[in-house]
């Protein structure tokens, strides 16, 4: 099952660094928090690498925690 989290960086990222993060995605136009599903720790320490490659600061990184999957009615999920 994947994660959603959420990365802030440092400074304000331009195309050319976006496009270099994707599936990265600036949640808020005005802000640097991207965000990005992931579907495990590989996957994740991958794209962290990719920002220090990049040279680009992370001052946070959060796990988003899942919203109710369609159909739910809010029952226990198995």
């Amino acid at each position: 099952m994947s994660c959603e989290y959420s990365v802030r960086v440092r400074g304000r990222l331009s195309p050319a660094l976006l496009a270099a993060l994707d599936p990265l995605r600036p949640a808020h136009p005005t802000e640097t928090e991207l965000r990005a599903r992931v579907d495990d720790q590989a996957e994740l320490q991958e794209l962290l690498a990719r920002l220090q490659d990049l040279g680009i600061e992370l001052v946070g990184l959060q796990r988003i925690p899942a919203g109710p999957q369609r159909g739910s009615r809010g029952g226990p999920q198995r």
